[in-house]
Protein backbone atom coordinates (compact mmCIF):
# COMPACT_ATOMS: atom_id res chain seq x y z
CA UNK A 1 0.00 0.00 0.00
CA UNK A 2 2.96 2.33 0.58
CA UNK A 3 4.81 1.52 -2.59
CA UNK A 4 1.49 2.45 -4.00
CA UNK A 5 0.77 5.77 -2.97
CA UNK A 6 4.64 6.62 -2.89
CA UNK A 7 4.68 5.74 -6.92
CA UNK A 8 1.26 7.75 -7.88
CA UNK A 9 2.79 11.14 -5.25
CA UNK A 10 5.62 10.38 -7.76
CA UNK A 11 3.42 9.92 -10.98
CA UNK A 12 1.68 13.53 -10.22
CA UNK A 13 4.53 15.35 -9.21
CA UNK A 14 6.73 14.14 -12.41
CA UNK A 15 3.90 14.55 -14.65
CA UNK A 16 3.31 17.70 -15.81
CA UNK A 17 7.32 18.50 -16.07
CA UNK A 18 6.77 15.48 -19.02
CA UNK A 19 3.54 16.79 -20.49
CA UNK A 20 4.61 20.17 -20.87
CA UNK A 21 7.95 18.61 -22.37
CA UNK A 22 6.65 16.88 -24.62
CA UNK A 23 3.87 19.58 -25.91
CA UNK A 24 7.25 21.89 -26.22
CA UNK A 25 8.93 18.61 -28.78
CA UNK A 26 5.96 18.63 -30.67
CA UNK A 27 5.54 22.49 -31.23
CA UNK A 28 8.83 22.42 -32.86
CA UNK A 29 8.54 19.59 -34.68
CA UNK A 30 5.33 20.65 -36.15
CA UNK A 31 5.47 24.20 -35.85
CA UNK A 32 8.76 25.68 -35.01
CA UNK A 33 10.96 23.89 -37.19
CA UNK A 34 10.02 25.21 -40.29
CA UNK A 35 10.09 28.69 -39.02
CA UNK A 36 13.67 27.92 -38.46
CA UNK A 37 13.91 26.29 -41.49
CA UNK A 38 13.26 29.23 -43.65
CA UNK A 39 14.91 32.04 -41.33
CA UNK A 40 18.49 29.96 -41.89
CA UNK A 41 18.45 30.87 -45.43
CA UNK A 42 19.60 34.42 -44.47
CA UNK A 43 18.84 37.12 -47.31
CA UNK A 44 22.44 38.69 -47.52
CA UNK A 45 22.92 41.82 -50.38
CA UNK A 46 26.04 43.51 -51.16
CA UNK A 47 25.57 47.80 -50.53
CA UNK A 48 25.10 49.76 -53.35
CA UNK A 49 27.75 50.27 -55.48
CA UNK A 50 27.38 54.52 -54.97
CA UNK A 51 27.59 53.97 -51.05
CA UNK A 52 30.68 54.66 -49.26
CA UNK A 53 32.90 51.64 -48.69
CA UNK A 54 36.26 53.30 -47.19
CA UNK A 55 38.64 51.62 -49.35
CA UNK A 56 37.30 48.41 -48.54
CA UNK A 57 34.65 46.00 -51.00
CA UNK A 58 31.70 46.65 -50.32
CA UNK A 59 29.65 45.46 -47.01
CA UNK A 60 27.15 43.18 -47.23
CA UNK A 61 23.62 43.70 -45.24
CA UNK A 62 21.17 41.02 -44.35
CA UNK A 63 17.62 41.72 -44.78
CA UNK A 64 15.48 40.16 -42.30
CA UNK A 65 12.41 38.16 -42.46
CA UNK A 66 9.12 39.88 -41.23
CA UNK A 67 5.89 38.06 -40.01
CA UNK A 68 4.33 38.74 -43.04
CA UNK A 69 6.74 36.85 -45.40
CA UNK A 70 6.82 34.27 -43.45
CA UNK A 71 3.04 33.93 -43.03
CA UNK A 72 3.27 34.15 -47.00
CA UNK A 73 5.81 31.83 -47.58
CA UNK A 74 4.44 29.16 -45.25
CA UNK A 75 1.31 29.70 -45.49
CA UNK A 76 0.29 29.63 -42.01
CA UNK A 77 -1.89 32.77 -40.39
CA UNK A 78 0.20 35.53 -38.75
CA UNK A 79 -0.42 34.77 -34.96
CA UNK A 80 1.08 31.61 -35.45
CA UNK A 81 3.97 32.38 -37.10
CA UNK A 82 4.29 35.22 -34.55
CA UNK A 83 3.97 32.62 -31.46
CA UNK A 84 6.50 30.34 -33.47
CA UNK A 85 9.00 33.73 -33.44
CA UNK A 86 8.30 34.16 -29.81
CA UNK A 87 9.52 30.66 -28.85
CA UNK A 88 12.61 30.48 -31.12
CA UNK A 89 13.43 33.68 -29.69
CA UNK A 90 13.27 32.29 -26.19
CA UNK A 91 15.05 29.23 -26.84
CA UNK A 92 17.55 31.67 -28.47
CA UNK A 93 17.44 30.25 -32.05
CA UNK A 94 16.50 33.67 -33.48
CA UNK A 95 16.93 37.48 -32.52
CA UNK A 96 14.81 40.34 -33.79
CA UNK A 97 16.69 42.35 -36.19
CA UNK A 98 15.61 45.75 -37.63
CA UNK A 99 11.92 45.26 -37.72
CA UNK A 100 12.17 41.78 -37.99
CA UNK A 101 13.83 38.69 -37.18
CA UNK A 102 17.09 36.92 -38.15
CA UNK A 103 19.22 33.65 -37.07
CA UNK A 104 21.44 34.37 -34.33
Amino acid sequence: MVFASLTSFAALYYSPRKVLETLDWYLYRFRDRHVLAEVKNRRIVQQQPGAISFGHRPLAIEIPYTIEELSEQLKRNRSSIGKSLERLHDHDKIEPYKGGWRLK
